[in-house]
């Protein structure tokens, strides 16, 4: 435990797990409590009904909780990522205690009529967060984030929180609740002058402020898992390049030494190796290299091309960027470069590029005239919207028969426009299952 008690200390990420994981456990304890001993207490005096509700619930929720698991969780972790995905749940944890506070506290001010059904609802609500919503997306979203720990250190970490975080939560969460409540029965006046009544709003209220707190540790530990990830990632890599652990005092040099050797080289798949090590290791050092590449017209390759454009994308972005993006723009030939260069233009919004991206619009080839129009369909200063409109339409009435079609039935996609969608369905049915697909998408 002296071990893991160290790499917390020197591991943000744990001291933000640590606190997320008490935050949890203490509002969790809270929200069980009001609708087990508060809400379900009153809707279901009779201990027999309850039982039979409480059997009927777990089949139900049980069942939820797997559809949840086999259809949402997976495509929520890929969609949100898994920084992301861990904010959601002291969201929805808060959702539930201001719901709860909201009805409790307006039905004591008299602003809110007793509800048997409204209170039901809201126990079976609050439940399904608290309980199925834990295990369907909290546990997986949450034991994701060891990823970025190293494995020797998983079950050291992992044996601290739940052998010590885990249960000094749950104390601190049962010595409030006891308290709070008195240590009598909840009809008794409460020790510290709160009324039964005070005690229905308080309880939520707490929780929400507990769960607010929960998604202020959940933002922070968001970012250091990107940054405790992003630096394993490059120590994994740099050890598969260089066949052995990177050395903090000579491996940076090293690893240069690489990088330049590769991007030298008239072999294009060490070109792209580099290009991938400096994307990977987000390198600054080499953007003005990677972007003399692109505009270099000795760069024919296609790959290579590709791979200069998604390796300053994944670089802070600059006005250097930028600088390189523009000059290819006015330089490169290659069709499918250019549409590329155009999509990566369309990150940076605050910049105005609509006359540049216009000349584009007469360009022969397809793939880069539904880029351009896209572009500036997109941009929101962009004023002549409906003539791109029409421009898509008028190409997409001639490409019928060709095999652009797909091509334009994605630009029509991208345009988000309902009233479109009379002219994409027929294509559901076409024979070509690449245009099916893209009426699909």
């Amino acid at each position: 435990m002296i071990v893991a008690f160290k790499n917390i200390i020197s591991s943000k990420l744990m001291i933000y797990m640590s606190l997320g994981l008490m935050l949890f456990v203490i509002g969790s304890k809270l929200l069980e409590y009001h609708y087990q001993t508060i809400i379900y207490y009153q809707v279901f005096p009779d201990p027999t009904r309850r039982a039979t509700f409480f059997a009927t619930y777990e089949v139900f929720a049980n069942l939820a909780w797997l559809f949840i698991q086999l259809f949402l969780t997976s495509r929520l972790l890929v969609k949100w990522s898994v920084g992301a995905s861990n904010v959601l749940y002291p969201v929805l944890s808060a959702i539930a205690a201001l719901a709860l506070f909201i009805y409790f506290y307006g039905n004591s001010q008299g602003l809110l009529a007793n509800s048997v059904i409204v209170m039901l609802s809201l126990g079976i609500f609050t439940q399904f967060i608290n309980q199925e919503m834990r295990g369907a997306l909290r546990t997986p979203a949450n034991n994701l984030l060891f990823n970025a720990i190293s494995p020797n250190q998983w079950g050291n970490n992992k044996a601290f929180l739940n052998g010590i975080v885990f249960p000094l939560a749950t104390l601190i969460a049962g010595t409030f609740l006891m308290t709070i409540t008195g240590a009598e029965s909840l009809i008794a006046q409460i020790d510290w002058g709160f009324s039964v009544e005070q005690l229905y709003y308080l309880l939520p209220l707490i929780a929400l402020i507990v769960s607010i707190l929960g998604i202020f540790i959940a933002l922070p530990q968001w970012s250091q898992y990107e940054k405790d990830m992003q630096k394993r990632l490059e120590d994994e890599f740099v050890k598969k390049i260089l066949g052995h652990q990177l050395n903090v005092k000579g491996g940076i040099k090293e690893i240069r030494q690489v990088i330049h050797q590769k991007l030298n080289s008239s072999n294009t798949y060490d070109v792209i190796a580099a290009l991938d090590m400096i994307r990977i290791l987000k390198s600054d050092l080499f953007l003005n290299q990677v972007g003399n590449l692109l505009i270099n017209k000795k760069t024919q390759d296609f790959k290579v091309k590709k791979h200069c454009l998604q390796t300053l994308a994944a670089l802070s972005r600059s006005n250097s960027n930028l600088i390189y993006l523009l000059e290819a723009l006015g330089t490169e030939e290659d069709a499918q470069v250019l549409s590329l260069i155009i999509k990566d233009l369309t990150k940076f919004k605050s910049v105005n590029f609509n006359h540049l991206i216009e000349k584009r619009l007469t360009h022969p080839a397809p793939l880069v005239c539904v880029e351009a129009c896209l572009y500036l369909h997109k941009h929101q200063k962009y004023r002549r919207k409906q003539l791109i409109e029409k421009k898509i339409m008028a190409r997409f009435n001639k490409a019928e028969l060709s095999q652009n079609m797909p091509l334009f039935l994605y630009a029509l996609g991208e345009l988000r426009l309902s009233h479109y969608s009379d002219t994409v369905l027929p294509f559901l049915e076409s024979d070509n299952p690449k245009v099916r697909l893209a009426a699909l998408t």
